[in-house]
């Protein structure tokens, strides 16, 4: 996945780009970073299905935790690559067990 932004049509163009490049390696980072959670808290690694979407050629993915506490299952977004995809089904997995993680501080 290639962007290029003409800095003379939208501004600072050299922002632009690295703010996408840091976004989408902290995305990349979602699956190493489920994984230490998991190791961390003793459970095991999650699971994870890959697909390919027949209409626009994108993968979607879904991760599913499963622990003695909980059996959680969620989706990512469509992504170009099977690895995107699957990060992006980390980093929604993340964002709930923060909030699994709030709740239960309640």
């Amino acid at each position: 996945m290639t962007e290029v932004t003409n800095s003379s049509c939208f501004g600072d163009g050299d922002q632009s780009i690295t703010n996408r490049k840091k976004l989408r390696e902290a995305l990349l980072r979602q699956c190493k970073e489920l994984d230490l959670i998991c190791h961390g808290a003793h459970w095991i690694l999650p699971r994870y299905t890959v697909l390919p979407s027949v209409s626009d050629g994108m993968y979607h993915a879904s991760v599913r935790l499963r622990c003695l506490d909980f059996d959680m299952s969620l989706t990512g977004g469509l992504r170009p690559t099977p690895y995107e995809a699957k990060c992006s089904a980390a980093a929604n997995m993340i964002l709930e067990l923060h909030k699994k993680a709030e709740e239960q501080e309640e």
